[in-house]
Protein backbone atom coordinates (compact mmCIF):
# COMPACT_ATOMS: atom_id res chain seq x y z
CA UNK A 1 0.00 0.00 0.00
CA UNK A 2 1.79 2.97 -0.79
CA UNK A 3 2.42 5.58 1.51
CA UNK A 4 0.12 8.93 2.87
CA UNK A 5 2.74 11.11 0.86
CA UNK A 6 2.64 8.76 -2.36
CA UNK A 7 -1.14 8.70 -2.11
CA UNK A 8 -0.90 12.53 -1.92
CA UNK A 9 1.65 12.71 -4.27
CA UNK A 10 -0.66 11.35 -6.46
CA UNK A 11 -3.88 13.47 -6.09
CA UNK A 12 -1.15 16.50 -6.96
CA UNK A 13 -0.06 15.16 -10.01
CA UNK A 14 -3.52 13.91 -11.01
CA UNK A 15 -4.59 17.78 -10.32
CA UNK A 16 -2.41 19.32 -12.64
CA UNK A 17 -3.48 20.48 -15.67
CA UNK A 18 -2.92 18.04 -18.52
CA UNK A 19 -3.51 18.46 -22.44
CA UNK A 20 -6.06 16.40 -24.56
CA UNK A 21 -4.05 14.01 -26.08
CA UNK A 22 -5.05 14.86 -29.62
CA UNK A 23 -3.71 18.62 -28.69
CA UNK A 24 -0.63 19.07 -30.59
CA UNK A 25 2.38 18.91 -28.99
CA UNK A 26 4.66 22.33 -28.07
CA UNK A 27 8.19 21.16 -27.29
CA UNK A 28 9.18 24.48 -26.92
CA UNK A 29 6.72 25.63 -24.54
CA UNK A 30 6.87 22.29 -22.54
CA UNK A 31 10.73 22.34 -22.72
CA UNK A 32 10.88 25.81 -20.92
CA UNK A 33 8.02 25.20 -18.26
CA UNK A 34 9.99 21.83 -16.94
CA UNK A 35 13.01 23.55 -16.65
CA UNK A 36 11.58 26.43 -14.99
CA UNK A 37 9.71 24.63 -12.26
CA UNK A 38 12.94 22.23 -11.95
CA UNK A 39 15.22 25.56 -11.10
CA UNK A 40 13.27 26.56 -8.62
CA UNK A 41 13.45 22.71 -6.09
CA UNK A 42 16.09 22.87 -3.50
CA UNK A 43 19.20 21.08 -3.50
CA UNK A 44 20.82 19.13 -0.42
CA UNK A 45 22.91 22.08 0.89
CA UNK A 46 26.50 22.31 0.07
CA UNK A 47 25.65 20.99 -3.82
CA UNK A 48 27.95 21.85 -6.15
CA UNK A 49 27.21 22.26 -9.75
CA UNK A 50 30.13 22.75 -12.42
CA UNK A 51 29.81 23.05 -16.35
CA UNK A 52 31.77 21.02 -18.29
CA UNK A 53 32.77 19.87 -21.89
CA UNK A 54 32.88 15.59 -22.05
CA UNK A 55 33.99 14.20 -25.91
CA UNK A 56 32.75 17.32 -27.03
CA UNK A 57 29.10 17.31 -25.33
CA UNK A 58 28.38 19.82 -22.46
CA UNK A 59 27.95 18.55 -19.23
CA UNK A 60 27.01 19.61 -15.90
CA UNK A 61 29.23 18.07 -12.91
CA UNK A 62 26.80 17.89 -9.56
CA UNK A 63 28.51 17.18 -6.17
CA UNK A 64 26.60 17.21 -3.02
CA UNK A 65 28.26 16.30 0.43
CA UNK A 66 27.83 13.01 1.38
CA UNK A 67 25.20 11.72 4.08
CA UNK A 68 26.13 10.84 6.96
CA UNK A 69 26.17 7.09 6.61
CA UNK A 70 27.70 7.09 3.23
CA UNK A 71 30.54 9.41 5.09
CA UNK A 72 30.40 7.31 8.18
CA UNK A 73 31.37 4.17 5.71
CA UNK A 74 33.77 6.15 3.82
CA UNK A 75 35.74 6.82 7.05
CA UNK A 76 36.02 3.11 8.11
CA UNK A 77 36.73 2.09 4.80
CA UNK A 78 39.94 4.58 4.40
CA UNK A 79 40.62 3.45 8.42
CA UNK A 80 41.15 -0.07 7.57
CA UNK A 81 43.10 0.62 4.42
CA UNK A 82 45.49 3.21 7.00
CA UNK A 83 45.31 0.49 9.66
CA UNK A 84 46.64 -2.56 6.85
CA UNK A 85 49.26 -0.49 5.72
CA UNK A 86 50.43 0.58 9.24
CA UNK A 87 50.39 4.36 8.83
CA UNK A 88 51.96 6.18 11.43
CA UNK A 89 53.60 9.47 11.76
CA UNK A 90 50.74 11.31 12.67
CA UNK A 91 49.55 10.71 8.79
CA UNK A 92 45.81 10.52 8.67
CA UNK A 93 42.69 10.51 5.87
CA UNK A 94 41.75 14.10 5.37
CA UNK A 95 37.90 14.83 5.99
CA UNK A 96 35.42 13.20 3.60
CA UNK A 97 34.12 15.78 0.77
CA UNK A 98 31.56 14.79 -1.46
CA UNK A 99 32.97 13.42 -5.22
CA UNK A 100 36.14 12.62 -3.05
CA UNK A 101 35.88 9.18 -4.25
CA UNK A 102 37.66 7.68 -7.80
CA UNK A 103 34.37 6.95 -9.12
CA UNK A 104 31.53 8.03 -11.20
CA UNK A 105 27.81 8.23 -12.12
CA UNK A 106 27.33 8.88 -15.71
CA UNK A 107 23.39 9.55 -15.35
CA UNK A 108 21.34 9.80 -18.70
CA UNK A 109 18.19 12.01 -18.17
CA UNK A 110 15.03 11.20 -19.47
CA UNK A 111 12.13 13.36 -21.39
CA UNK A 112 10.84 11.04 -23.86
CA UNK A 113 14.13 12.10 -26.14
CA UNK A 114 12.68 15.18 -26.63
CA UNK A 115 12.67 17.23 -23.61
CA UNK A 116 14.72 17.51 -20.42
CA UNK A 117 18.22 18.20 -19.62
CA UNK A 118 20.81 18.61 -17.15
CA UNK A 119 18.86 21.36 -15.11
CA UNK A 120 15.42 19.17 -15.00
CA UNK A 121 17.70 16.19 -13.46
CA UNK A 122 19.81 17.84 -10.93
CA UNK A 123 17.72 17.30 -7.66
CA UNK A 124 18.18 13.57 -7.90
CA UNK A 125 21.49 13.86 -9.36
CA UNK A 126 22.47 15.75 -6.35
CA UNK A 127 20.79 13.06 -4.15
CA UNK A 128 22.07 10.43 -5.84
CA UNK A 129 25.86 12.07 -5.12
CA UNK A 130 24.64 11.96 -1.66
CA UNK A 131 23.54 8.70 -1.39
CA UNK A 132 26.81 7.07 -3.24
CA UNK A 133 29.36 9.46 -2.18
CA UNK A 134 30.23 10.03 -6.11
CA UNK A 135 30.13 13.20 -8.48
CA UNK A 136 27.18 12.53 -10.59
CA UNK A 137 27.85 13.51 -14.80
CA UNK A 138 24.77 14.69 -16.55
CA UNK A 139 25.29 14.94 -20.53
CA UNK A 140 23.02 17.17 -22.34
CA UNK A 141 22.55 15.21 -25.25
CA UNK A 142 20.51 16.00 -28.46
CA UNK A 143 17.23 16.06 -28.30
CA UNK A 144 14.69 14.87 -31.36
CA UNK A 145 12.98 16.19 -33.31
CA UNK A 146 15.64 18.25 -34.17
CA UNK A 147 18.44 15.91 -33.82
CA UNK A 148 16.81 12.31 -33.95
CA UNK A 149 18.29 9.12 -33.60
CA UNK A 150 20.92 8.23 -33.52
CA UNK A 151 21.94 11.60 -31.99
CA UNK A 152 21.40 10.98 -28.26
CA UNK A 153 23.59 8.00 -28.51
CA UNK A 154 26.13 9.48 -30.03
CA UNK A 155 26.44 11.75 -27.55
CA UNK A 156 26.57 9.51 -25.06
CA UNK A 157 28.91 7.04 -26.83
CA UNK A 158 30.90 10.33 -27.10
CA UNK A 159 30.68 11.19 -23.43
CA UNK A 160 31.56 7.91 -22.52
CA UNK A 161 34.30 7.29 -24.91
CA UNK A 162 36.08 10.67 -23.64
CA UNK A 163 36.10 9.39 -19.78
CA UNK A 164 37.65 6.16 -20.73
CA UNK A 165 40.64 7.98 -22.34
CA UNK A 166 40.69 10.38 -19.68
CA UNK A 167 41.80 7.67 -17.35
CA UNK A 168 38.29 6.68 -15.91
CA UNK A 169 38.84 2.93 -15.11
CA UNK A 170 35.42 0.96 -16.23
CA UNK A 171 34.91 -0.33 -12.51
CA UNK A 172 35.17 2.63 -11.11
CA UNK A 173 32.00 3.74 -13.79
CA UNK A 174 28.63 3.56 -13.53
CA UNK A 175 25.85 4.03 -15.79
CA UNK A 176 22.13 4.95 -14.87
CA UNK A 177 19.11 7.15 -15.92
CA UNK A 178 15.83 7.36 -16.32
CA UNK A 179 12.63 6.80 -18.52
CA UNK A 180 14.23 7.63 -21.93
CA UNK A 181 17.46 7.88 -20.34
CA UNK A 182 17.36 4.55 -18.74
CA UNK A 183 16.24 2.61 -22.70
CA UNK A 184 19.06 5.23 -23.83
CA UNK A 185 21.60 3.73 -21.19
CA UNK A 186 20.93 0.25 -22.11
CA UNK A 187 21.39 1.19 -25.53
CA UNK A 188 24.39 2.73 -24.78
CA UNK A 189 25.50 -0.68 -22.99
CA UNK A 190 24.88 -2.13 -26.71
CA UNK A 191 26.63 0.07 -28.32
CA UNK A 192 29.82 -0.35 -26.06
CA UNK A 193 29.83 -3.81 -26.66
CA UNK A 194 29.37 -3.07 -30.65
CA UNK A 195 32.55 -0.95 -30.44
CA UNK A 196 34.64 -3.50 -28.54
CA UNK A 197 34.63 -0.64 -25.43
CA UNK A 198 34.32 -2.23 -21.65
CA UNK A 199 31.14 -1.94 -20.05
CA UNK A 200 30.75 -0.12 -16.79
CA UNK A 201 31.12 -1.26 -13.60
CA UNK A 202 27.20 -1.51 -13.08
CA UNK A 203 23.98 0.14 -14.69
CA UNK A 204 20.88 1.26 -12.90
CA UNK A 205 17.63 2.04 -14.96
CA UNK A 206 15.23 3.49 -13.85
CA UNK A 207 11.70 3.06 -15.21
CA UNK A 208 13.59 2.43 -18.65
CA UNK A 209 12.09 2.87 -21.75
CA UNK A 210 13.47 -0.23 -23.47
CA UNK A 211 10.38 -0.28 -26.03
CA UNK A 212 9.95 2.67 -28.83
CA UNK A 213 7.18 1.33 -29.88
CA UNK A 214 5.16 1.25 -26.15
CA UNK A 215 3.63 -2.36 -27.28
CA UNK A 216 3.84 -3.61 -23.94
CA UNK A 217 0.33 -4.77 -22.37
CA UNK A 218 0.41 -2.25 -19.27
CA UNK A 219 0.37 0.48 -21.24
CA UNK A 220 -3.37 0.17 -21.97
CA UNK A 221 -3.60 -2.34 -18.66
CA UNK A 222 -2.49 0.82 -16.20
CA UNK A 223 -3.93 3.61 -17.94
CA UNK A 224 -6.69 4.31 -14.96
CA UNK A 225 -3.72 3.93 -12.09
CA UNK A 226 -1.02 6.02 -13.65
CA UNK A 227 -0.72 9.30 -13.18
CA UNK A 228 1.81 10.94 -15.12
CA UNK A 229 1.85 9.48 -18.57
CA UNK A 230 -0.31 9.38 -21.84
CA UNK A 231 0.55 6.67 -24.29
CA UNK A 232 -0.45 8.36 -27.11
CA UNK A 233 2.34 11.42 -26.33
CA UNK A 234 4.58 9.11 -25.49
CA UNK A 235 4.44 7.02 -28.58
CA UNK A 236 4.52 10.31 -30.97
CA UNK A 237 7.82 10.99 -28.27
CA UNK A 238 9.10 7.61 -29.70
CA UNK A 239 8.20 8.58 -33.21
CA UNK A 240 9.76 12.07 -33.24
CA UNK A 241 13.38 9.97 -32.00
CA UNK A 242 13.19 7.23 -34.44
CA UNK A 243 12.91 9.41 -37.00
CA UNK A 244 13.66 7.56 -40.46
CA UNK A 245 15.30 4.64 -38.13
CA UNK A 246 13.79 1.08 -37.68
CA UNK A 247 11.93 1.42 -34.24
CA UNK A 248 13.32 -2.21 -33.79
CA UNK A 249 16.68 -1.50 -33.82
CA UNK A 250 18.31 -2.96 -30.93
CA UNK A 251 20.03 1.07 -29.98
CA UNK A 252 16.63 2.58 -29.88
CA UNK A 253 14.34 -0.49 -29.00
CA UNK A 254 17.01 -2.25 -26.39
CA UNK A 255 14.33 -4.79 -25.55
CA UNK A 256 15.36 -6.12 -29.17
CA UNK A 257 18.96 -6.56 -28.37
CA UNK A 258 21.46 -8.99 -27.86
CA UNK A 259 21.93 -8.51 -24.49
CA UNK A 260 25.03 -10.67 -23.36
CA UNK A 261 27.60 -9.21 -21.89
CA UNK A 262 26.10 -6.78 -19.89
CA UNK A 263 27.26 -5.24 -16.48
CA UNK A 264 25.23 -5.95 -13.43
CA UNK A 265 21.70 -4.08 -13.96
CA UNK A 266 19.47 -2.92 -10.86
CA UNK A 267 15.85 -1.85 -12.66
CA UNK A 268 13.40 0.25 -10.81
CA UNK A 269 9.33 0.34 -12.22
CA UNK A 270 6.55 1.52 -10.56
CA UNK A 271 3.94 -1.28 -10.21
CA UNK A 272 0.64 1.42 -11.77
CA UNK A 273 3.14 3.19 -14.11
CA UNK A 274 2.54 2.70 -17.84
CA UNK A 275 6.22 1.37 -18.94
CA UNK A 276 5.75 -1.70 -16.23
CA UNK A 277 6.18 -4.35 -18.91
CA UNK A 278 9.53 -2.55 -20.88
CA UNK A 279 11.31 -2.91 -17.20
CA UNK A 280 9.66 -6.76 -16.90
CA UNK A 281 10.73 -7.76 -20.11
CA UNK A 282 14.09 -6.14 -20.05
CA UNK A 283 14.98 -7.52 -16.81
CA UNK A 284 13.88 -10.90 -17.40
CA UNK A 285 15.55 -11.06 -21.26
CA UNK A 286 18.92 -9.70 -19.44
CA UNK A 287 18.90 -12.88 -16.89
CA UNK A 288 18.10 -15.62 -19.70
CA UNK A 289 21.17 -13.71 -20.97
CA UNK A 290 23.52 -14.29 -18.54
CA UNK A 291 23.26 -10.57 -17.08
CA UNK A 292 22.76 -10.45 -12.84
CA UNK A 293 19.78 -8.31 -12.88
CA UNK A 294 17.90 -7.06 -9.61
CA UNK A 295 14.52 -6.04 -9.97
CA UNK A 296 12.41 -3.96 -8.02
CA UNK A 297 9.08 -3.36 -8.84
CA UNK A 298 7.34 -0.36 -6.45
CA UNK A 299 3.93 -1.39 -5.53
CA UNK A 300 1.26 1.58 -6.58
CA UNK A 301 4.41 3.77 -7.83
CA UNK A 302 3.86 5.85 -10.62
CA UNK A 303 6.53 6.28 -13.40
CA UNK A 304 10.17 7.28 -12.04
CA UNK A 305 8.94 8.26 -8.46
CA UNK A 306 12.56 8.61 -7.78
CA UNK A 307 12.12 12.48 -8.40
CA UNK A 308 9.13 13.43 -5.47
CA UNK A 309 11.80 12.91 -2.89
CA UNK A 310 9.27 13.93 -0.13
CA UNK A 311 7.92 11.00 -0.57
CA UNK A 312 9.15 7.59 1.02
CA UNK A 313 9.15 5.26 -1.38
CA UNK A 314 10.95 7.89 -3.19
CA UNK A 315 14.02 8.04 -0.83
CA UNK A 316 14.16 4.54 -0.43
CA UNK A 317 14.33 3.82 -3.91
CA UNK A 318 17.32 6.53 -3.92
CA UNK A 319 18.66 4.72 -1.35
CA UNK A 320 18.70 1.46 -2.81
CA UNK A 321 20.19 2.45 -6.02
CA UNK A 322 22.85 4.17 -4.04
CA UNK A 323 23.43 1.22 -1.65
CA UNK A 324 23.80 -1.00 -5.72
CA UNK A 325 26.24 1.43 -6.90
CA UNK A 326 28.18 1.75 -3.74
CA UNK A 327 28.24 -2.65 -3.56
CA UNK A 328 29.71 -2.28 -7.34
CA UNK A 329 32.57 0.12 -7.33
CA UNK A 330 35.60 -0.48 -5.38
CA UNK A 331 35.85 1.30 -1.89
Amino acid sequence: MPSPEALAEIEAIRARPRKSADAPMDLAADRAAWAEEAAKEPLPEGTEITEEVVGGVSCERIVAPPAEDVARERIAAEAAQWAAVGASAGAAPGPVRGGDAAGLLLFLHGGGYTSGGPVTHRKLAAHLSARTGLPVLLPDYRLAPEAPFPAALEDALAVTRALLQDGQEPETLALGGDSAGGGLAAALMLKLKDEGLPQPACAVLLSPWTDILARGGSYEANVPHDPSMDAARLREAGRLYTGEADPLDPLISPLEGELSGLPPLLIHVGGAELMLDDSLAFAERARDAGAEVELTVWDGMWHVHHHALTVPEAQEAVAEAAAFIRAKLPG
